[in-house]
């Protein structure tokens, strides 16, 4: 794809065949229909072997890449300062001051005498995490490698450091949630082990960082010893929080006032990141592991289903079946159209009578502990899982007159 090895890569959110991809600095669009791919600079340097206090901008090997939520042709990227462009990589402009702390102490060559890096990646004082916000067009939240928060409600005119107040200096902002739900909300997911500081921090504003409230003391379901790495707001839910640590996941179900051990099966290791997809939650391991946990409906009904003295049926999320031909084939044949209703029985308590979920290779976490829901689902029409799944042509044909009727790509919900 595009990019390199460590580089963000994001899909233009209207035109699946066009891939952003980014490398400290280079940025890449590729068509995948053509297999063609551009690459542009955002500045021209020579990084390699450099201080990083005599490089112009600096970049790290992960550098931010985002495009917005409200216009596609503004995508952002991110060195110590904000650049932002408007004609897919073509120029550039910066659109922030130094976001960082910049301790002229940290600018170092990465190594010392002896390990000397000389990619000119490994910087200290640089950004890494950056969102907008998905409900306020121009509302930019960057969070630097050496702990420094900003804001900018005018589309990057102006910052207003927002660090939130006790946060010990110099960890890493690994993690910036802007709320699905609320203006001037976000979630922060800070950790400082490299520091040998193996508390979690997650911290969370609702006047645009203003004032933040930590939502984890060590005491509230995730231990004092458990670095932070990610935390995200449930788009079907408002204060259903999801968080990946150094040792596995939470889950908070009252804005992060209390958390809960949400692993399963899901391997004891770091997790680096955590997207909610279709109702569906996207799992990303150190090591390169992907994991998926199927229909998240259960856990929105969760505190009713608890609370609740007998056995209740909750609604299930719409599924899609998705029937196309093969890889070559005509595109004529592909179709979606809305698949059998599924049904999931919450027992008293909130126990879920519907079996486990699957992984993206071969199994995933099969939902919560008892007292949780599971959350694999099951087709009622007898078709198998209602999510989506490739058949052949044939297939689709032979049942088109006795199955649901078609409906043209793209039409369908989900």
């Amino acid at each position: 794809g595009p990019g390199c090895e460590t580089g963000p890569i994001v899909p233009h959110p209207r035109n699946p065949q066009v891939v952003y991809g980014a490398c400290k600095g280079e940025f890449y669009r590729t068509n995948l229909a053509t297999g063609q791919t551009v690459s542009y600079w955002v500045h021209p340097q020579n990084r390699y072997g450099h201080n990083p206090r005599d490089i112009r901008y600096r970049f790290q090997r992960v550098s931010p890449l985002e495009v917005s939520p409200h216009d596609p042709q503004v995508i952002y990227h991110a060195s110590h300062v904000v650049h932002r462009t408007r004609d897919e990589g073509v120029t550039w402009e910066v659109i922030s001051p130094d976001l960082t702390s910049n301790d002229p102490a940290h600018q170092v060559i990465s190594g010392g005498p002896i390990t000397r890096d000389i990619t000119g990646e490994e910087v200290y004082s640089t950004i890494y995490a950056f969102r907008e916000s998905p409900l306020e067009p121009g509302v930019l939240w960057a969070g630097a490698n050496d702990s420094p928060v900003h804001v900018s409600r005018d589309h990057g005119k102006t910052w207003r450091q927002v660090t939130p107040a006790g946060l010990p200096p110099g960890g890493r902002v690994q993690n910036i949630e802007p709320s699905p739900h609320r203006k001037g909300s976000a979630y922060l997911a800070i950790y400082r082990y490299l520091l040998d500081d193996w508390q979690p921090y997650l911290y969370l504003t609702n006047d645009y960082g203003a004032t933040w409230r930590r939502l984890t003391d060590g005491r509230n379901g995730i231990p004092v010893d458990t670095p932070t790495r990610v935390v995200r707001e449930d788009p079907s839910r408002e204060g259903l929080l999801y968080a990946g640590t150094e040792n596995g996941m939470y889950v908070s179900f009252d804005q992060g006032a209390n958390w809960q051990r949400f692993q399963r099966n899901l391997p004891v290791t770091p997790v680096t990141d955590l997207r909610v997809h279709r109702r569906d939650l996207v799992v990303s391991t150190m090591g390169r592991g992907f994991w998926i946990l199927d229909d998240l409906t259960p856990l929105h009904h969760w505190q009713e289903a608890a609370a609740a003295k007998a056995p209740r049926l909750v609604p299930p999320r719409e599924a899609t079946r998705i029937r196309y031909v093969p890889m070559g084939g005509a595109s004529r044949g592909a179709r979606v159209s809305r698949a059998g209703r599924h049904d999931r029985l919450l027992a008293a308590g909130g126990h879920s009578q519907g079996g486990d979920a699957r992984d993206s290779r071969s199994r995933g976490p099969s939902g919560p502990s008892r007292g949780q829901p599971a959350c694999r689902h099951r087709s009622s029409t007898g078709a198998g899982d209602a999510g989506s799944r490739p058949e052949r042509a044939d297939d689709a044909r032979a049942d088109s007159t006795t199955g649901p009727q078609p409906l043209p790509l793209g039409s369908a919900n989900g």
